[in-house]
This record gives structure tokens, sequence and C-alpha cells, in this order.
């Protein structure tokens, strides 16, 4: 994104969809469930063979399942279906923040946030020997989140993984498709899977979130995503990651202003070629140049016939005064040269 973005408006209204987040429950939000008192203990990080990796789960009657949490920014970069033969795809999103804030010494909402998935990768790291140092973009002032999800699980992690259903809008080519029919190493199944789609009002004036193709998402969005955390690999090349889940469209209107400056500003950056004007002195009348001109032809020619009678006449003397001590030594040299050519025509 570059200065046409309106970060200002875009920060105010992901904030404002920030603060209606924070109180849906069923979408919990990664800050509201940290501040929690005592979440540590509500939590258990437990380590799954299929795929082999760490997980954070809760558990009630009705079993175990994994934490998957929610937070609100802005679009930043995007890797997006449909496949055509990479392996994975990923998301960085980050706070739309006022020219000139300070988010160290003032927190953004977002930068609170992030502070609370930090919270999230210290739990994970006292009950995940080994782990590696969570990678992060940005920086303090202006932090930002990366999530991703691999298109393909190997199957010698999940052996017993089943393919999914392919959306064809993901992958329009076939190519997931052909590697869950054919490819003995690879799989696309439900650990893979990331649903797209869009928060709309419908004609009673209430909120549903509609599945969308991944292509209408684009950077300068402000999105809600659901994720969770994850710890995978071997020995010394333990990874803490945040798995994406879901990521929902919650206001494109500040892209489309933004797309829109772009193009205004590229139409007043195109250089107008200057047009030629003859000047006034040569503004006059075609009867008058052509008599000029004609003046000009009966003058040189005048001038020419001159020329060329003192040239004989030159040429004359020039044979008589070849010898002659007194002759000009340039002169007699020049004529002395073209007597000689005349003399062999």
């Amino acid at each position: 994104m570059d200065q046409s973005y309106n970060s200002k408006d875009a920060a105010e209204a992901l904030n404002k969809m920030r603060t209606i987040c924070l109180g849906n429950e069923i979408r919990p939000h990664i800050s509201c469930f940290l501040e929690r008192e005592g979440w540590e203990d509500s939590v258990e990080i437990r380590k799954f063979e299929e795929p082999s990796c760490w997980r954070m789960t809760q558990s009630d009657a009705n079993g175990i399942f994994e934490v998957i949490l929610h937070m609100q920014g802005v679009l930043e970069d995007k890797r997006l279906p449909p496949i055509r033969g990479e392996l994975g795809f990923a998301y960085q999103y980050r706070p739309a923040q006022r020219k000139g804030s300070n988010t160290y010494d003032n927190p953004s909402p977002f930068a609170k946030d992030v502070d609370c998935v930090y919270d999230m990768y210290a739990l994970f790291s006292r009950h995940v020997p080994g782990l590696k140092i969570m990678a992060t973009k940005g920086t303090a002032e202006r932090p930002m989140l990366e999530m991703s999800n691999r298109i393909f699980t190997p199957k010698v992690e999940a052996p017993n993984m089943n393919p999914a259903t392919v959306n064809p809008e993901m992958d329009e080519n076939g190519f997931i498709e052909r590697i869950n029919a054919t490819n003995g190493m690879f799989v696309y199944g439900e650990e893979n899977i990331v649903v797209y789609g869009e928060e709309r009002i419908d004609a009673t004036g209430r909120k549903k979130t509609v599945r969308i193709p991944p292509q209408r998402l684009h950077v300068g969005d402000i999105v809600d995503v659901a994720f969770s955390m994850v710890a995978f690999g071997r020995g010394s090349e333990l990874k803490a990651r945040l798995l994406l889940r879901n990521i929902t469209l919650l206001d494109a209107t500040h892209t489309q202003k933004w797309l829109k400056e772009k193009v205004k500003a590229q139409s007043l950056n195109i250089r107008v070629q200057p047009t030629l004007k003859r000047r006034l002195e040569f503004e006059d009348d075609e009867d008058d140049t052509r008599k000029r001109m004609k003046g000009m032809d009966i003058e040189n020619d005048k001038n020419e016939i001159e020329d060329s009678e003192e040239d004989a006449r030159m040429r004359m003397k020039g044979m008589d005064i070849e010898n002659d001590e007194n002759g000009n030594e340039r002169e007699g040299t020049c004529i002395t040269f073209e007597a000689k050519k005349v003399a062999k025509k």
C-alpha cells in the first residue's frame, strides 16, 4: 500500500469493528480469551500424532477440541489460490495506523492483540521442549503477523488422513484433485482447508457471512481471521506457527477508494506533449514568401555567374603568373591545381 491509502479512516473503521467483535461469543477474540483470569489453566498443550504436532486444546463433556481464536486487521500481503503448483500460501496483516503515531508508547488495539499472540507462544514454550523462538514480522512500532496453512499434508505425517472435498474456486486448474487422486506422498485433507467468507447485511438488517472465492480478498481490506497456534517439526527444528482457519472480509471500502485514487493520481501524472507553434514573423502570405524566395534565386544565380567569370579570368591569369616572383604563394598553388585540372579535361 502507498500514500493513497487512507490509513486514518481505515484505523478508525478497524477499531470500531474490533470493538464489535470483542463481544462475539461465537467468535472468541484473542484479547478477551487471554484477559480471563487463569486462562492458562483452562487450556492444555497436547501432542497429536496425525499430523505430528502440538496444539492448544480445551475439553468439556463433549470431548477435546482445539482452541480457535479471532482477531482483526488490515491485509498487508497475500498468496492466494487457485493453485498452480505452489505448496503453501500465507496472509500477512497489520493494523492501519494514523500517520505519525507511535504504537510503542501508545499501543494500538492491534498491538495489544499481537502481544496476546506472544503470550500464547510463551505458554507453548513451557510445554514443548526445544521450541524455536517464534518468527515475527514488522517492528515494535508497526507489528505484523503472518498466518498460513499448508495446501498439502505429507502422508508420512498423517497416513490415515482422508482426502477432503476441494472447493472448485480454490482449484480451478484441478491441481489439488490430481494430487489427491494420484500422488502417494501428499494429501489435501480437513487439516488443510481454509474457509473464505464475507460479512454482509441481508434484507432484514441482520448480519450474515457468505462464502466467497479467495480471489475477492485484496491488499488493504479489513478482515477477521480465525486461527490456532501449533508447534511442529522434529528435533532442533520445532517451530510455532499461526495456522489459518477462516478469513472473513469485513470492509473493502477503503481498498476501493485507494484503488480509485491510484488511477486518478496516475492520470494527473501523465505529461502532455507541448504543441509547437510557429512564430508570428513566419506567418505571412504565401505569395509574398514565394516572391522573396524567387528573388533570392535570381540574386544567387547572378552571383554564381559573376563568380564563374571571375574564376575563369583567374585561371587564365594563373597560367601567366605561375612563375611570377611577386605572386601570392597560396593563390598560386590553388590556381595551378585548377589549371592542371582544366588541362587534363
